[in-house]
């Protein structure tokens, strides 16, 4: 069943309108809707806010966008302070990796001003933000990962140890080609692992606020264009899924997660996680794991539970259009 996107209806009885700041969605117009549909459902009015490096970018269609200082700079946590207070955020969701570990450093302040942090903890979020870090977070937790080896055989995955969505990544077939890649780029920024053959998952999970993992859907990575997800579909793996939970009962987790995993020989092997909505989560949440609504539920003091979802949704996408002034595209960090 298709749902109907729009501004949520005013509640039946007055109410505070709940103001959830993201940081860093950009494109993400497709969860911002699904976010006004939860709204609709619990009758709850909802204004959207973006923290973000532009006014250019395509949530301004359907938020107020504030630019703001980068997530590594002094000035974002005293900015990001005076952001929740002048506008009564009730709710900040980070959006980008960098951003999880900003907002996790920021939490206790953010908490102080009445708002919650949907966000890891800082120990969480700091070696997920690094690939070698969560290497050796997935080996401290006796998480299956690839770990690589000077005698491993080829081919080899080389990854930027802060890359995402496939960017500033190789795969290299010999050591004649790996050789040549280190005269390109500083061996030292980046991680080696095997090159595990077998079809790729995202998990999409969330975690509640008492440590719960109300919801864990599997989705094969079919198409993927830039790094996002293009085409996916549902798929139940219960030996990625159980491993996957067990990892998310590991304390420190909280709202919404991802995790990457190939089904390879011998079982499943984690390569990533991500504490954050992952780009093609809205396939889970149109499958029945309705991850916003659990979210505002959440904010809102009300009660949640484990929800079921559909096997066998297919997911394609297309692009979309927002359009800016010139004054837009010069405001900018």
């Amino acid at each position: 069943m298709r749902r109907a996107i729009g501004r949520p209806r005013r509640p039946e009885a007055p109410g505070e309108t709940l103001r959830i700041l993201f940081l860093g969605a950009a494109k993400r117009l497709s969860l911002f809707e699904r976010f006004a549909a939860a709204c609709r459902e619990e009758n709850t009015d909802l204004e959207i806010l973006s923290y973000e490096d532009s006014h250019a970018v395509p949530v301004v269609a359907l938020a107020k966008v504030i630019v703001g200082p980068r997530w590594d700079s002094p000035e974002f946590e005293p900015h990001l302070l005076s952001t929740l207070l002048e506008y009564s955020v009730r709710v900040v969701i980070p959006c980008m990796d960098a951003a999880t570990v900003a907002l996790s450093r920021a939490a206790p302040a953010v908490t102080a001003t009445g708002c919650w942090s949907v966000v890891s903890s800082i120990e969480i979020c700091s070696a997920c933000e690094n690939k070698v870090l969560a290497q050796r977070w997935f080996a401290e937790h006796d998480v299956r990962t690839p770990i690589w080896a000077p005698e491993t055989p080829f081919p080899w995955m080389v990854k930027h140890v802060h890359g995402y969505g496939s960017r500033r990544q190789f795969l290299v077939h010999s050591k004649s080609e790996f050789d040549a890649l280190k005269t390109r780029v500083p061996l030292e920024d980046y991680l080696v692992q095997p090159f595990v053959e077998g079809p790729e998952f995202t998990i999409d999970a969330y975690v509640s606020r008492e440590g719960e993992v109300l919801g864990c859907v599997s989705r094969r990575r079919l198409e993927v264009a830039a790094g996002e997800v293009v085409r996916s579909v549902t798929e139940r793996r219960p030996a990625i899924l159980d491993e996957a939970s067990r990892v998310l009962h590991t304390r420190g987790f909280l709202g919404p997660i991802t995790l990457q995993a190939i089904e390879g020989a011998g079982g499943p092997w984690f390569i990533e996680i991500n504490p954050r909505f992952g780009g093609g989560v809205i396939l889970s949440i149109e499958a029945g794991a309705d991850y916003p609504r659990f979210l505002i539920r959440e904010a809102l003091g009300r009660p949640v539970a484990p929800v079921e979802w559909r096997e066998g949704v297919l997911m394609t996408r297309a692009f979309r259009e927002v359009f800016h002034e010139e004054s837009d595209r010069d405001n900018h960090r």
